[in-house]
């Protein structure tokens, strides 16, 4: 007779490892004390890594290799959401990023930060295609390469290197980041782990792209203006916030995620569509593709 083994869940081992690290990490002096202050704000972390590793069946190496994937992933995007990461790079540091807009009459947009917290929103009365200020501290080394494509200026922020970041003292994580108002533009983001905060309110968006794998998206859609946006994420939330007489239709794929729309209904996972009641008559609107793996989607009206 064929004997059976007996697979233990993943969460036990992942956590003692993690568990074991961090004592480590504080015995090297690379944490503050108060480390565990923050970690048991991540608690529900646990129920989501346990509930991954129920539903994900593991009677294959691929089938445990994904969950193990999904696991670490969750605890890693918790980790730097709450400000655990060690490191010895000088905090307070910026760079200043600074693009002209010359003489052209469109842009095209992309960041692709791996690990980061990047707000977005609209320059005023400037000559700049993109003006901001990222942190030196933590990204390894930043690189906006820049040119131009017949009328449309073509602007490109990312990093490379090694992502540590400080675990001492006050720090500013974020990659702040003003767009051009004057011309249309195609924004793509494309991050592994962070927070995209992005205000279009002031901007003539004609193309929008954003790729998360664990965090979080908080978007202002344009008060004018119609294009076709995508968003998309594996584990967190998207939240989109329709300024007033913005007409908006939201398609939506979730495999274990959630909708909630304006109205008040919450749409389980599976395939949905919600239309605010003005999209037909609305002068303005904007149509959405969604793609959340775990996690929520809320749309708001502001």
């Amino acid at each position: 007779m064929e004997q059976r083994h007996y697979r233990g869940g993943l969460v036990g081992p992942v956590l003692l490892i993690g568990f074991g690290l961090v004592f480590l990490a504080q015995n090297l002096g690379w944490v503050q004390p108060d480390i565990w202050l923050s970690l048991l704000r991540m608690w529900p972390l646990i129920l989501i890594a346990a509930g991954i590793d129920l539903l994900i069946p593991r009677r294959s190496v691929w089938g445990t290799l994904l969950s193990l994937i999904l696991i670490l992933a969750v605890f890693a995007g918790g980790f730097w959401l709450s400000g655990v990461r060690p490191g010895s790079a000088r905090a307070g540091e910026t760079e200043n990023v600074s693009v002209p807009l010359g003489d052209a009459s469109r842009a095209r947009i992309h960041f692709s930060p791996p690990v980061a917290a990047l707000e977005i929103d609209a320059l005023g009365d400037s000559s700049a295609v993109i003006l901001g200020t990222v942190p030196r501290a933590g990204y390894g080394q930043v690189q906006t390469e820049s040119s131009q494509s017949g009328t449309t200026a073509v602007v490109d922020v990312t990093a490379s290197g090694v992502y540590v970041i400080p675990a001492f003292g006050p720090r500013d994580d974020t990659w702040h980041f003003g767009l051009t108002s004057k011309v249309p533009v195609d924004l793509e983001i494309s991050t592994g782990v962070g927070l995209v905060g992005a205000d279009l309110t002031g901007l003539d968006l004609s193309a929008l792209d954003i790729e998360m794998g664990v965090g979080r998206v908080v978007l202002t859609l344009p008060a004018e203006g119609s294009f076709t946006g995508n968003l998309s994420g594996a584990v967190g939330e998207i939240e989109v916030l329709i300024p007033a007489g913005v007409g908006v239709r939201v398609q939506m794929d979730a495999a274990l995620a959630s909708m909630i729309t304006p109205n008040g209904q919450t749409y389980g996972p599976g395939e949905h569509e919600y239309t605010t009641p003005n999209f037909g008559s609305a002068k303005h609107r904007v149509e959405l593709r969604i793609a959340q793996a775990i996690g929520a989607v809320i749309i708001r009206q502001r």
